[in-house]
């Protein structure tokens, strides 16, 4: 038995116009419907109840009990839980702890219901007349329906229809089902779904919990700590007017626009995102966080902030703009820890050609795989390409910056300020630990990985650049620059600098060439092609690059000086192997200057092969010699001095470094 009425109790009672016009339930889960004409007040009392009245103006009383109640015409009252009484006579409204629920689904006319559970004399439509006391949970129509709340906690569905939801006050659930929706949930912590079709949701106040389910949804915040997930579709997510607090923002599947405001965490999720950092049109946020694109081709775009946010483009070609903060910019994974640090994943989903921009401040960018192109300006970053064929261009750069191609055949510029330049072969790698909790973090590299053909622009500054393997190509201009070509095959070109440069080739076959400045050049292992340009410049060979002095090679093996300039060029020898205490020996020399070839060796007499037979003698003193160049190779008077050995030790860190001029 699951009900009764005045008469006998009947499983599902059917009072028909002639049945008695009271009704009481029972202790049970009663099942209590009318379908008469005539007014009607049904009382579920205990028991999670069903109640329905007919076509007249009713009365329905849920009691004690989770009771649903069933739409029917007329103008009736719905009393959620226990009805209280004051001398018999009802009192409105009254609380009622129990969830009780009036359901406008079963209306087979799409007229919609038009309800407030505060102003109830405007309810119209399919509530036209009616009143709810106490009711926690209303189910609206197949129809256009609008519902809006009170202070209390109500839970409202739109079912079918394009339908308005207000929650108000209170912590309310509001779910649009299907049909293009509109929902708000007011001040208090609500619970706001969407639906099936592209819906207007609006979190209000309060701490919420936004899902736009399905369809092109528009979500848009105010200040609350809220949690957004746009779902399915192309969304559109607007936190502009959160200045305040933070939010976390998903935009999750679909190519969704996001307007993170004050959002600490952004997640475009699948799908070409286009992800904003500014709290209001013409304004800026001072707010940080971290951003993550996720898969497809994004554009993130950090202009407008001035907090430091972490960047993270992830999966696809992505277009990345840092603001005037202090930024951390990957271009492919990473994820983050409660502790302050970045876990720098294993890179092999980050494989899009992404165009990435610190903008102003102290950045921290890493291109990852692909193809990437990365520029800065305001501010010193530290910047590694990763592997791809990469461009680092900071030629509009006035700070110093630290350049990294990383593998790959990259190419960097730099700018006005004195930068640090690698021509690659340092990169992230698996789970690299960053410790971001300071403001001048240093990045933690991995090993080395094989390393392209670079083509690096130090500009203006007093730069330090490392070619590292590969066959780089390196220029500069204003400054003073320290550069290092590493392994590989290198051109270092320095005739448009006027500065003081120290140019190293390392090992390789590799041609330098210096400005109009005093210049210091290397020539390190392999053959070399050596120019000093304008300028006292300083050329250096010896045990220290390229070990011990060899004899009998020919100028086509050897090193060689294109523009040596007596008295003012001079050759830093080495420290070779079997060396006396007075004198130094070169390593494999060849030069070049007014037609002249000179095959030059340390102590010893030889043929010059390129002047037909005449020879070129070495002598050493205690503390000077002279390298003489006369028909019979006889130091006399009439003997033409060529280079002359000074015996000075001249650099600080070099072992008995000799100067020749």
């Amino acid at each position: 038995m699951k009900t009764t009425v005045a008469i006998t109790p009947i499983k599902t009672p059917v009072l028909t116009g002639k049945a008695p016009l009271v009704v009481q339930g029972t202790a049970r889960n009663d099942d209590l419907r009318y379908t008469g004409t005539r007014p009607v007040s049904i009382d579920g009392g205990a028991g999670n109840d069903t109640l329905q009245g007919g076509s007249g103006d009713d009365s329905l009383v849920g009691g004690t009990g989770n009771d649903l109640f069933l739409h029917s015409d007329g103008a009736d009252v719905y009393v959620g839980g226990q009805l209280p009484k004051s001398g018999g006579t009802p009192v409105f409204p009254f609380p009622a702890p129990e969830v009780d629920t009036v359901s406008f689904a079963n209306a087979a006319v799409k007229t919609g219901a038009v309800i407030d559970l505060v102003r109830q004399e405007q309810n119209a439509g399919l509530a036209a007349g009616d009143r709810f006391v106490g009711i926690e949970r209303i189910v609206g129509s197949i129809g256009g329906d609008t519902i809006k709340g009170d202070a209390t906690a109500n839970t409202f569905y739109g079912m079918a229809g394009n339908d308005i939801l207000e929650g108000r006050d209170g912590n309310d659930t509001l779910e649009g089902s299907a049909g293009a929706d509109r929902l708000d949930g007011g001040a208090g912590n609500d619970v706001l779904k969407g639906g099936s079709e592209g819906d207007v949701v609006t979190g209000g106040t309060g701490n919420n919990t936004i899902d736009g389910d399905q369809g092109d949804d528009t979500i848009l915040g105010a200040n609350g700590l809220d949690t957004v997930h746009g779902g399915d579709g192309n969304d559109r997510i607007d936190y502009t007017g959160s200045t305040t607090v933070r939010a976390d923002l998903y935009g999750d599947a679909g190519d969704d626009v996001i307007l993170s405001g004050s959002a600490s965490l952004v997640d475009g999720g699948d799908g070409n995102d286009t992800i904003t950092g500014n709290a209001k049109s013409g304004g800026t946020v001072a707010y940080g966080g971290s951003v993550y694109g996720r898969s497809g081709d994004d554009t993130i775009d950090y202009a407008a902030s001035l907090g430091t946010t972490r960047i993270s483009g992830d999966q696809g070609a992505d277009a990345i703009l840092g603001g005037a903060g202090s930024n951390f910019i990957f271009g492919g994974s990473i994820h983050t820890t409660s502790q302050g640090y970045i876990i720098v994943e294993d890179v092999d989903d980050g494989d899009g050609a992404d165009v990435i921009d610190g903008g102003g401040g102290n950045d921290r960018i890493y291109g990852n795989w692909g193809d990437d192109t990365i520029t800065g300006s305001a501010g010193s970053d530290t910047v590694l390409g990763g592997q791809g064929r990469d461009s680092l261009d900071y030629h509009q750069a006035t700070l110093a910056q630290v350049l990294v191609g990383g593998s790959g055949m990259d190419a960097i510029l730099g700018g006005a300020g004195n930068d640090t330049i690698y021509g690659g072969s340092t990169m992230l790698y698996g789970a690299t630990q960053i410790d971001v909790g300071t403001s001048s973090p240093t990045p933690a590299f991995g090993p080395l990985l094989p390393d392209g053909a670079d083509i690096i622009d130090g500009g203006a500054g007093n730069d330090r650049i490392f070619g590292d393997e590969g066959n780089d190509t390196i220029t500069g201009s204003a400054g003073s620059d320290i550069v290092k070509g590493g392994d590989g095959d290198d051109t270092i070109d320095y005739r448009a600098s006027g500065g003081f440069n120290d140019l190293n080739g390392g090992a390789g076959n590799d041609v330098i060439r210096g400005g109009g400045g005093v210049d210091y050049i290397a020539a390190g292992q392999g053959i070399d092609r050596l120019g000093g340009g304008a300028g006292a410049d300083g050329f250096k060979f010896g045990s220290e690059l390229s070990g011990t002095f060899v004899t009998g090679k020919t100028t086509a093996t050897a090193d060689a000086i294109t523009d040596f300039q007596t008295g003012f060029d001079f050759i830093l020898t080495g420290n070779g192997a079997g060396n006396d205490a007075n004198y130094r020996e070169f390593a494999d020399v060849r030069v070049t200057s007014a037609e002249m070839a000179l095959l030059v060796y340390a102590n010893t007499t030889h043929d010059n092969p390129a002047a037909g037979g005449a020879s070129y003698t070495f002598v050493a003193g205690a503390s000077d010699g002279y390298l003489i160049l006369d028909a019979n190779g006889i130091a006399t008077d009439g003997a033409t001095g060529v280079l002359r050995l000074d015996g000075l030790n001249l650099l600080t860190g070099f072992s008995a470094i000799d100067l020749l001029a």
